[in-house]
């Protein structure tokens, strides 16, 4: 269900490309490669046709960076 909170009650924000791009300190054209690798989580659509990131996606990614690359 859409409307469902994970279980461990973390809340999932849908982030903007711009919101991400800010948050990982990259620019848009680092993300979309690093998505093109296959090294960045997927957007998922939404029911008006827009992408967005999980913010627990990008906060997972985040921390499987070795240390001084975050």
């Amino acid at each position: 269900m859409l409307n469902e909170q994970p279980a461990d009650n973390t809340h999932v924000h849908l982030l903007t490309e711009k919101q991400v791009c800010e948050r990982i300190a990259l620019s848009r054209v680092s993300l979309w490669k690093l998505r093109r690798l296959g090294l960045f989580p997927e957007p998922v659509a939404t029911p008006l046709r827009c992408r967005r990131w999980r913010s627990t996606d990008i906060n997972t990614w985040m921390n499987s960076l070795p240390e001084g690359q975050s």
